[in-house]
């Protein structure tokens, strides 16, 4: 009798957690601003879609700016605007434009630093901060007659191998989930193939071409429905509010399952 109201208070306390309202700030750059398009070949980020795979719950709050790095979005206040929204969660992906020569880039050392004091303001503020690493991207072949792969045999991001690897050393430090995006996207992308891989990537109006580095809203989906799958894995109660029959919909569409 004991364990049966001990299982029943269990699965009670569950449907409490998927009924509470949790937010979830993110911290990104270009690959998850949202920009507010309608028009789905123009350009979308992941962080505006992913609440198609979360619980009507899950109130999502983008902080993600285009050329971010760690170090500039906090020198232009992106961060302290997360930290005063209070959200529940915080996923940490920014470091794309942390890689050398980018404008705001740093070195892997401070890269990590960075990634430490985000931690620590978000243990200061009452914030469960989640890792996320890299994301993936095509580029144009050398005649730049079409987007591919680099290097051809899978799409790895070379430049943001290193910087990727560090999150997950904080990750690990800091004793944090580590969603694996940087190796899933590339593992997904190869197995889908270069020429559907190149209906993810957006057309850009002012230059009336197309965009092999930021994605339309199929991939924006695409990565987010990678993210929201990482987190129905994680060990974290955020896991609960990822809509793992919607995001594996999502990928059989795709072809991917």
């Amino acid at each position: 009798m004991k364990h049966i109201l001990l299982m029943a208070a269990f699965i009670l306390s569950l449907g409490n957690l998927k009924a509470e309202e949790v937010s979830v700030g993110i911290a990104c750059s270009s690959a998850c601003e949202s920009y507010g398009n309608t028009d789905p070949k123009l350009i979308f980020g992941w962080g505006e879609t992913i609440s198609e795979f979360l619980a009507p719950n899950v109130k999502v709050l983008n902080f993600a700016k285009a050329g971010a790095s760690t170090s500039s979005f906090r020198e232009n206040k992106h961060w302290d605007k997360l930290l005063a929204a209070k959200p529940t969660y915080a996923l940490l992906a920014l470091g794309a434009n942390d890689t050398p020569p980018k404008k705001h880039s740093n070195t892997i050392d401070q890269f990590k630093e960075n990634l430490r004091q985000f931690v620590a303001d978000c243990n200061a503020n009452g914030i469960q901060p989640i890792f996320v690493t890299l994301n993936q991207s095509m580029v144009w072949n050398k005649d730049k007659t079409e987007m591919v792969f680099r290097p051809k045999s899978a799409p790895v991001r070379k430049d943001r191998v290193p910087y990727s690897q560090a999150i997950r050393e904080v990750a690990a430090e800091q004793k944090l989930p580590c969603l694996e995006l940087f190796d899933t996207q590339s593992k997904y992308m190869a197995k889908l193939g270069e020429e559907r891989c190149r209906t993810f990537y957006r057309y850009n109006p002012e230059t009336e071409k197309m965009d092999p580095s930021h994605t339309n809203r199929e991939g924006a989906r695409f990565v987010a429905s990678i993210i929201a799958e990482l987190l129905s894995q994680a060990q974290t109660p955020l896991a609960e509010f990822a809509l793992r029959e919607k995001v594996l919909a999502f990928q059989k569409e795709l072809g991917l399952k």
